[in-house]
């Protein structure tokens, strides 16, 4: 109002790099403080961070620039994670500007070097809330996972955190040369070893596996810009899926949620099925009855359960924004075409379609319509009718020959023969009776 020159703004400098802390804590002996000054020579070297060995947070000495990597000694974790929680708050109420400077960067990383013998509770902005505990030595030295304690664990994280928030609990036993990876926006990987994924509590109180593997697969490697602030699995497929012209391969984990179980899970089919039996040209040719016993079975699984969900719809959607140009799957349940996808390669073939065996035919029927297509039912088909029954043991390809077997039947076992022969073999006699029996043999064929 007088007239005077507002005084210049102060023009910020370029921000201090980040620097790797470890903390050993204050009761740690000569030879760990010897161990930690060893570990920043290595962080140094491996990283290029400048890198300190403290006894606690926040530390005595002022650092040249924001924690980006923090690792957390066997007993400095307690303290250390409360001082964190205390810095974090501080932050949030203070928007720092003429304040000290934050002493965590954005994002930092934390490392435990071991997890706490009572087990680590790990609250995250998004996903459920964790616990994670390390395996116990059996007599022989060998990592055991302990359920007694899981369920232990449970009962104190449900006095902490009421009975709503426990229900949604997970835990993850981490062998002694494993480790877990918890990721900002809820992620969790294994890394070195397997660890094992232990499901919420309502899910113990049911019968069946009250586990599963947590496999390493190596992403803390092949993240593109490694463990940088906001970065993690989830983040770098977002970042692909915006540059477009990618695949998404899937398998039975995306089918689960729909109700179709496993192959391979306790109660999966393979329990009471052998898959080479089942799923083979042999094993159709050995015993008929025993594969459309599987396949009815199964067929019946997808027509009860609750179809497509919306991770299936989800991708149909990014094919169509251009973000994926294909899906490749493992599945067998025509999910993904079901909800619009259009380009769909079927690694195992499909169980909502059979496929006439001869090459020169190929045509393709639901598996709907040949199971509700038994002699005498109304509207039924009388061509694929006679290829299943209900009430015949054979269904229809009967093995061996019969002298009352239709022409339909002995043509379509003379495929399944065919097809079991070597492959070579069999490419030799294709050609030979091409040439012997040129077109009327394919229209023989085509018809069958």
């Amino acid at each position: 109002s007088d007239g005077a020159a507002a005084a210049p703004a102060p023009v910020a400098g370029p921000p201090a790099p980040a620097v790797a802390v470890l903390v050993r804590g204050p009761a740690a002996n000569g030879e760990a403080a010897k161990g930690g000054e060893l570990l920043c020579q290595l962080l140094t070297k491996h990283t290029g961070m400048a890198a300190s060995s403290v006894p606690e947070l926040p530390p005595a000495a002022r650092l040249p620039g924001p924690i980006g990597l923090l690792l957390l000694a066997s007993g400095a974790a307690p303290a250390a994670l409360a001082a964190l929680s205390a810095e974090r708050a501080r932050g949030e109420g203070d928007d720092r500007r003429g304040g000290p400077p934050a002493l965590f960067e954005a994002g930092c990383t934390i490392v435990l070097l071991d997890l706490p013998l009572e087990g680590l509770l790990c609250m995250r902005a998004e996903g459920p809330p964790s616990v994670a505990y390390g395996f116990e030595k059996d007599k022989k030295k060998k990592d055991v996972l302990s359920l007694r304690r899981w369920e232990a664990l449970q009962e104190a994280a449900s006095e902490q955190l009421g009975p709503d928030a426990s229900r949604e609990l997970q835990g993850f036993g981490v062998p002694s040369s494993g480790a877990l990876v918890f990721y900002p926006d809820g992620w969790v990987d294994a890394l070195q070893l397997p660890c094992v994924r232990l499901r919420p509590g309502e899910v113990l109180k049911q019968k069946g596996k009250k586990w599963e593997l947590l496999d390493d697969v190596e992403n803390a490697f092949n993240l593109p810009r490694g463990f940088c602030p906001g970065a993690s699995p989830l983040a770098a497929v977002a970042d692909w899926l915006v540059e477009g012209k990618g695949l998404a391969f899937t398998g039975a984990g995306i089918s689960r949620e729909s109700g179709v179980p496993t192959f391979r899970d306790g109660d999966g089919l393979w329990e009471r099925y052998d898959a080479m039996e089942v799923s083979s040209i042999g094993g159709f040719a050995g015993e008929p009855a025993k594969v459309w016993d599987f396949e009815r079975e199964f067929n019946e699984i997808l027509w009860s359960c609750a179809g497509p969900n919306d991770g299936h719809r989800a991708l149909a959607e990014l094919e169509a924004l251009g973000c994926i140009d294909l899906v490749v799957t493992q599945n067998v349940d025509g999910f993904h075409q079901a909800v619009g996808s259009k380009n769909v390669l079927e690694l195992h073939g499909s169980e909502v379609h059979a496929i006439c065996l001869s090459k020169a035919c190929e045509h393709r029927i639901e598996m709907k319509r040949i199971f509700s297509a038994a002699p005498g039912e109304e509207g039924g088909d009388s061509t694929v009718a006679q290829l299943w029954s209900p009430l015949a043991r054979g269904w229809g390809v009967r093995w061996p020959e019969r002298p009352d077997d239709l022409p339909l039947q002995r043509t379509v076992r003379e495929q399944l023969a065919f097809l079991q022969r070597p492959k070579k073999r069999r490419r030799t006699e294709g050609k030979a009776d091409g040439k012997a029996d040129g077109k009327a043999d394919g229209k023989a064929d085509g018809k069958a």
